[in-house]
């Protein structure tokens, strides 16, 4: 019986070191499944870094474009009066105005022209928008000089050299005009101004 029990006792034994022991196999299995494990981690950080980096930048660009769509309605609130006494003048030109009708138009541009405020304006608007809506005052300002001058000097007619001279002054007005609208006629324009050559 004695024998019997040793026995017994040694096969347990065996039985639990063999259980509790690991193989080389078993040891690899182990590692490999925690490399996986750990790859897998690896790559789910790396995708929700790089899903944050991507809602940042897209956060970015919106707030980019939000403060671009504030700036250009900004500039068209603030240079909308101008752009409209000037359009007036440059429609009513087309169908034929007089000296005095052309400076009646003029004296509403003046009032819209310090009706704005420029120093409210933010930077690239003034140096686009409202540059170009300046010049266009100017040229209708200057032609309106030439053609009271004309109508004083009892030597002179408009026709010629002088109304070529005067149609000069408003095509270039016309022409600054339309960069003006260009500018204004949508946030995207305002933002990419300098693509426009303004």
């Amino acid at each position: 019986m004695r024998v019997t029990s040793s026995i017994l006792a040694l096969v347990v034994t065996a039985t639990l070191v063999a259980g509790c022991g690991e193989s080389d196999a078993d040891r690899a299995s182990a590692e490999e499944a925690a490399a996986s494990e750990s790859a897998a981690e690896a790559s789910a950080s790396a995708e929700a870094s790089a899903s944050a980096e991507a809602e940042a930048e897209a956060a970015e660009r919106a707030a980019q474009r939000a403060e671009e769509e504030a700036e250009w309605k900004a500039c068209v609130d603030g240079t909308s009066r101008l752009l409209r006494s000037l359009q007036e003048i440059d429609a009513r030109l087309d169908v034929g105005l007089n000296v005095e009708e052309l400076s009646d138009r003029l004296g509403d541009v003046a009032v819209a022209y310090n009706a704005t405020n420029f120093k409210r304006l933010d930077t690239k608007c003034t140096f686009s928008a409202g540059i170009a809506l300046e010049n266009a005052y100017n040229q209708y300002a200057d032609s309106l000089d030439k053609w009271n001058a004309c109508v004083q000097d009892y030597s002179c007619t408009v026709e010629g050299e002088v109304l070529a001279g005067l149609r000069k002054h408003w095509s270039e007005a016309s022409e600054r005009i339309s960069k003006a609208q260009r500018v204004l006629q949508s946030s995207k324009r305002f933002a990419n101004v300098e693509d426009l050559g303004l």
